[in-house]
């Protein structure tokens, strides 16, 4: 017989890794290259296809347990759930081979002669060697494994499962085995809804054991029930004790075994042992070193012979039981699947509690940007949130037959009202703009909190109704609703602004059943006095916009003075109910959507009893923060939502940070008590998957967006800060030809400057740019813009003081004392095999992460861009040095002259947009 020919695997010098970015609380996994290990005589080089990620990955980021950091180990990766191929043997390698399906466990190798290796208690020896914390883990995609230690996998377990079964499913096969529970005993899971939980849930069914789950929520008891297979399910929110409850189930007597997974339970684990004699509470989740305690009475354990036993981590042979658990259809774990690029993301979304099941990171899609929830088993149906990313504050919502709207507010850009248009609630896309004419509203000169203000759409009778306020920041006092109306929303045909007699921001309009109409807007408690914010209403002629009554105080917030802002209402009628739903505290931090009824559209006002309808900030440590400027909308089959508006803070990812994409459109479900009152997400926190059996799932945006300037318009996104004017831009040949102006980025107006919102925390913007400038002042680029005092760029001009040199500039903001930062600039000259027929030509870059932007470019020797400089996120938010802007950040075309005419023009072509979008 031929010998059987051994695979050949070319193997590169580097690989991708998520390396660990200053361990401890702030943590953070950024994506690198690294050099591919060497191996030894008796190792194996693995290729990873998937890692899983695990809460001990977490707590040695943290580090918080008491071990050593693991850059004090020398180690730069984390992980211990590899899964893969292996590609390369030592010499001294003699049953493993190239081309074998591999695993890599927490534990990379022991001594294996002390006592503890010899009788399967291996994890324990005093030379194991941790797999991520004192060599690299499995976060690098290729890893060392010596061939005494190294796990096979068998066919027919994929990848996304194996890798969890390294650590998770193959520590609660051992704790069941440990138990010794017998087939007919009762198995008591705390926390079974979660990854570890439903896999121990699934393994007890397998051995024969009755399975009691216990978690909370009708999602959670269906996968318990029908995937894990669990006999009993109990609603800890639901039970007046759970305690009881489990001894009731568990014969009238109590639990035989208890296995914690769910930390947090550790306090009440013994309770639920009840009466049983040996009962056993058997401790597998890893709470941070001195957190978690548990009260044990020592006649408890000798007179009931019970006892607690802790699982580290299996043993080799455990895990290859486990494994063929798996093979056999016993085990099937469910799991949530992200690409290399969301390797952050998905460890702090573990890390928030934000994930059903194991986390999974694919190695091989590095620019796949959905996330598959892969179960063999049942799937839960969610929905993400936002729904409408970058910014977009201030969300009004209609539905008119079978089609949804919202429109946000656009503040000091053109063209202005972004109309976003759904046929399921989850899925929308931008379909025009209520603002397109400059002759409409004349927006020059405005700062960063001026503009267009929250609108609201309404239908009634045929006609849209989209009604808003411009901000005046140099006239405060006047703030004058106005009304633009059209028959056909698709059509972008929108009338000519209506004004109207009452002044004030955020204007509601609502149409009663007896044909009158109120206008609501938010004004100072005292009128032209000032005070703090308050609502008022007046009944008006939609026809010429004048009030038929003196506006009145309808209502004011209760809340404490420095935070009492009413504002952003909507009135609503309700099954005969009138509803005033208020945005309040301010629109920041302490934002909320309060509810009240009444009588009348005026009132008097009854305030919910339930408290705010969405509410994040009372929980600080929330990644989802300011939430409000709600409005609600109804399904067909009478189902109600939420659309508001909210942040996703970075640096931390708490009310503390950052958030740099600014005030985005997030959904929720609307459900209503006995009594009437609204909750959004049934009045829990609002979380970036809301479980929604009813919706579709999200479709997959487009990964990579281009523009090559061949329509006759701009397409749509592009925004002008202010209403246009002059003619200093042109499309032409799929270019899109800038003129600049004399004003430069840090003018309020007149700059040539074309924007697009950055809509994701992953994003990267590129675009080619030809530019011959004359003079040392003329410059063309790009820019990371938040506004016109924060902004950071890259730009062709000349060289300083050398006429003749074409140069890169860059100038970014990097923290400084006070509100300002300090402005880096830096020049590096083009070579001459950048210009062509002697015109500068290069192509720009910015990418952005959830806690850096880099500014590059590539010429054509070259494919891949060269960074030039970095700079923190922070000085990417709207409110970047204390100052207040209602804005998020934006990518920019421009040109200017800085100060003089520019005789050049610069031509941009092919923009190029791409993002790690999660939808």
């Amino acid at each position: 017989m031929a010998e059987e020919k051994t695979q050949t695997f070319e193997i590169p010098k580097t690989c991708k890794a998520g390396v660990v970015v200053n361990e401890g609380p702030d943590f953070h996994v950024e994506v690198q290259d690294v050099p591919v290990p060497e191996i030894g005589p008796t190792d194996v080089l693995i290729k990873l296809n998937a890692t899983g990620i695990c809460h001990s990955d977490l707590h040695f980021m943290l580090n918080d347990w008491n071990v050593p950091k693991m850059s004090d180990l020398g180690t730069k990766c984390a992980g211990h759930e590899g899964s893969g191929v292996i590609v390369k043997v030592g010499d001294q390698v003699k049953n493993l081979k190239p081309g074998m399906r591999a695993g890599y466990k927490p534990i990379q190798d022991t001594c294996g002669a002390c006592e503890l290796c010899r009788n399967g208690n291996e994890c324990y020896c005093a030379k194991a060697v941790l797999t991520g914390l004192m060599v690299d883990g499995s976060y690098k995609q290729y890893i060392v494994s010596p061939e005494r230690y190294t796990t096979l996998i068998p066919d027919g377990v994929d990848d996304y499962i194996a890798g969890p079964i390294m650590c998770s499913a193959s520590t609660i096969y051992t704790s069941i085995k440990e138990s010794q529970l017998q087939p007919g005993d009762w198995a008591v899971f705390p926390g079974a809804g979660g990854g570890v939980g439903l896999q121990g849930v699934q393994l007890a069914k397998a051995m024969g054991l009755r399975a009691v789950a216990i978690d909370t929520g009708e999602e959670k008891k269906k996968l318990c029930l029908e995937t894990g297979g669990a006999e009993h399910f109990i609603d800890f929110k639901k039970v007046e004790n759970v305690a009881d409850e489990v001894v009731r189930v568990c014969d009238g007597i109590g639990a035989h075994g208890v296995f914690v997974t769910a930390i947090q339970t550790y306090p009440t684990s013994l309770t639920y042992l009840g009466s049983r004699v040996g009962g056993r509470v058997m401790c597998i989740g890893l709470p941070p070193a001195g957190t978690q305690h548990m009260d044990v009475d020592p006649t408890q354990m000798i007179f009931r012979k019970q006892s607690i036993t802790g699982t580290l981590v299996s043993s080799m042979a455990d895990v290859d039981k486990t494994l063929d658990f798996a093979r056999r259809g016993l085990l099937k774990p469910i799991y949530t699947v992200y690409p290399l690029s969301q390797f952050n993301e998905a460890v702090q979304k573990l890390r928030r509690g934000e994930i059903a099941g194991r986390a999974v990171v694919d190695f091989n899609k590095e620019s796949i940007f959905t996330v598959a929830l892969g179960f063999t088993g049942h799937v839960v149906s969610a929905f993400r949130n936002p729904i409408i990313t970058g910014v977009n504050a201030d969300p009004t919502a209609i539905r008119v037959g079978d089609d949804y709207f919202v429109v946000t507010s656009s503040f000091e850009y053109f063209p202005g009202l972004p109309i976003h248009h759904s046929k399921d609630l989850v899925n929308w896309e931008i379909i025009g703009h209520g603002l397109t004419r400059s002759n409409a509203i004349f927006d020059r000169q405005l700062l960063t909190t001026g503009g267009i203000f929250a609108p609201t759409l309404r239908h009634h009778n045929g006609t849209f109704y989209l009604i808003t306020n411009y901000a005046d920041s140099f006239n405060p006092a006047d703030q004058r609703p106005f009304l633009i109306t059209t028959d056909d929303i698709f059509s972008g045909n929108w009338s000519q602004p209506l004004y109207f007699d009452q002044t004030g921001i955020d204007p509601d309009l609502f149409f009663d059943d007896d044909g009158c109409v109120y206008l609501s807007t938010a004004l100072p408690e005292n009128g032209p006095k000032g005070g703090n914010s308050t609502i008022w209403q007046s009944m008006v002629d939609l026809r010429t916009g004048h009030s038929l009554n003196q506006p009145k105080l309808i209502y004011s917030s209760d809340l404490p003075l420095a935070i009492r802002w009413a504002e952003g209402s909507h009135l609503y009628k309700i099954n005969g109910t009138y509803y005033l739903s208020v945005a309040e505290g301010g629109t920041e931090v302490l934002h909320r959507q309060t509810i009240h009824r009444g009588p009348s559209p005026s009132g008097p006002w009854e305030t919910s009893p339930l408290g705010p309808i969405v509410f994040n900030s009372r929980d600080p440590s929330l990644p989802i923060q300011q939430t409000g400027h709600a409005d609600l909308v109804q399904r067909p089959d009478g189902k109600w939502y939420a659309v508001f508006l909210a942040v996703r803070p970075q640096l931390p990812t708490n009310l503390n940070g950052t958030y740099q994409l600014g005030r985005e459109t997030f959904l929720s479900p609307v459900t209503w008590s006995q009594d009437g009152w609204p909750l959004a997400n049934n009045g829990s926190a609002i979380t970036f998957e809301i479980e929604d059996p009813s919706l579709p799932a999200q479709q997959t945006n487009d990964t990579v967006w281009k523009d090559d300037f061949s329509s006759p318009s701009l397409t749509s996104g592009w925004e002008f800060r202010g209403t246009p004017y002059g003619n200093w831009y042109r499309l032409e040949n799929s270019s899109l030809i800038l003129r600049g102006t004399p004003r430069t980025l840090s003018a309020l107006d007149g700059m040539a400057l074309i924007t697009r919102k950055q809509d994701d925390l992953h994003y990267e913007f590129s675009v080619d740019l030809d530019f011959q400038p004359t003079l040392e002042s003329h410059e063309a680029g790009i820019t990371a813009w938040v506004n016109d005092q924060y902004h950071n760029s890259i730009s062709l001009m000349l060289c300083e003081n050398q006429n003749s040199t074409y140069c890169l500039r860059t100038e970014t903001i990097a923290q400084g004392v006070g509100i300002d930062g300090n402005v880096t600039t830096t020049y590096m000259p083009l070579s001459e095999r950048d210009a062509s027929d002697g015109v500068p030509s290069v192509r720009l870059y910015i990418r952005a992460t959830p806690d850096t932007y880099q500014l590059g470019y590539s010429s054509p020797d070259y494919k891949s861009p060269k960074w030039l400089v970095a700079f923190s996120a922070s000085w990417m938010a709207p409110h970047s040095g204390g100052r207040i802007s209602w804005q998020g950040a934006r990518m920019g075309l421009y040109a200017t002259g800085n100060g003089v005419p520019m005789l050049k023009e610069a031509v941009f072509r092919r923009v190029e947009v791409s993002t790690s979008r999660v939808v």
